[in-house]
């Protein structure tokens, strides 16, 4: 009896498989053909009515092992692309959060990211290995480590590869080996472009008040002569666009006085500024025409690197508001630059011999000869 059943179900399953061969021969002609088959329902179900777990796909065969033996051709999943987040300097610079997979736009932009890190956590991190096509940073009190190497979907970005994300037994420190002259130079570049004379111990509290950092002495001082040298190679840069600034104002304001005055300097070497004016055609021609002839005089000191004085000519507007005239930068306030500076004033305002002008002023010096003579 045992066997007899064992020989009907091994024929059943015979059958069913002859059967499917069959039906596919038979569905790939009407294919060819241009006609649709359908499976019949008997085949995807079971007797009770509902859908088999035990069959994947229509065209799948029960004794074969998952390949699609007529087509020669593997399934494969295909995994999900992973998406990485792109390190905003601008935004993200802020409070920065080193993570595996940070991408970032340039090698010079993790490494500012990692500095700024550094400062914000007050931890003292160190490079252990620092070349251009691998980068391994370490904490100094503990087996925290980051290693970074280039992007490998953008050839000039980089990439966080790997990194242990927790300080163990690691307490807040006030010394970073990170922080550098030139950290200190790109920070105080302004403030020493301001001020020349800001000294060392000056920068030393500085960083402590706003960082929390403790930096050397003898650093200060080094940064502080590169900042000198960078606000010097500056200045140079800047007077020479002085004439194509001038030729610009006078070409987009017709009418506008500007005049730049140079002396000679030493032999083979470029003329050097001395004063330079300035008048806008507008300003002029508006005060000449709906203000009262009332002028007044004043000079300031100019608080930067390069020193100097400005002299200014202010009115009154019919609002009573202050109303600039002309302006000029000199090396000193003295009786030959009020001349100098007055003599274009009068030229521009058509003042001629003074007659029914009033001239207001707080007794700068050589300001009273320089009005008679004029």
């Amino acid at each position: 009896m045992i066997l007899g059943a064992t020989t009907s179900v091994i024929l059943s399953l015979l059958n069913l498989y002859v059967m499917n061969k069959r039906m596919r021969i038979r569905g790939q002609m009407n294919l060819k053909l241009g006609k649709v088959v359908k499976w019949p329902s008997y085949w995807t179900t079971f007797e009770g009515g509902y859908e088999s777990d035990q069959r994947d796909s229509d065209n799948e065969d029960p004794f074969s092992s998952g390949e699609d033996f007529d087509s020669g051709i593997r399934t494969q999943k295909r995994r999900k692309k992973l998406v990485y987040h792109i390190f905003n300097e601008k935004t993200d610079m802020i409070k920065v959060e080193l993570v595996v997979g940070l991408r970032f736009t340039s090698r010079d932009v993790f490494k500012e990211a990692v500095l700024a890190y550094s400062i914000q956590q007050h931890k003292d991190l160190v490079h252990m290995k620092n070349d251009k096509r691998f980068i391994s940073i370490g904490c100094a009190n503990c087996r925290w480590e980051l290693t970074s190497g280039p992007d490998l979907e953008d050839p000039t970005g980089w990439q966080i590869k790997s990194m242990q994300p927790v300080h163990e037994w690691c307490t807040r420190t006030f010394e970073n080996r990170l922080i550098t002259e030139n950290w200190l130079v790109k920070e105080y570049l302004d403030r020493i472009l301001r001020n020349s004379l800001i000294k060392e111990i000056e920068i030393k509290a500085d960083m402590r008040a706003r960082y929390d950092i403790v930096v050397g002495i003898r650093q200060c001082q080094r940064a502080k002569l590169k900042a000198l040298n960078a606000v010097q190679n500056l200045m140079k840069k800047q007077y020479g666009i002085l004439k194509p600034y001038l030729k610009d104002l006078v070409k987009s304001n017709p009418g506008t006085t500007c005049v730049l005055k140079t002396f000679e300097g030493e032999a083979n070497q470029p003329k050097q500024f001395l004063r330079f004016y300035v008048c806008f055609a507008a300003l002029k021609k508006s005060f000449i025409e709906n203000c009262r002839p009332i002028i007044g005089l004043d000079g300031c000191f100019l608080k930067h690197a390069c020193g100097g004085q400005l002299l200014s000519a202010v009115g009154r507007d019919a609002n009573n508001h202050m109303f600039p005239i002309g302006w000029a930068v000199v090396e000193r306030e003295t009786t030959s630059s009020w001349d100098w500076f007055l003599k274009f004033i009068s030229e521009d305002l058509k003042m001629e011999d003074g007659e029914g002008w009033t001239v207001v002023s707080a007794q700068q010096k050589g300001l009273v000869n320089s009005i008679e003579s004029i």
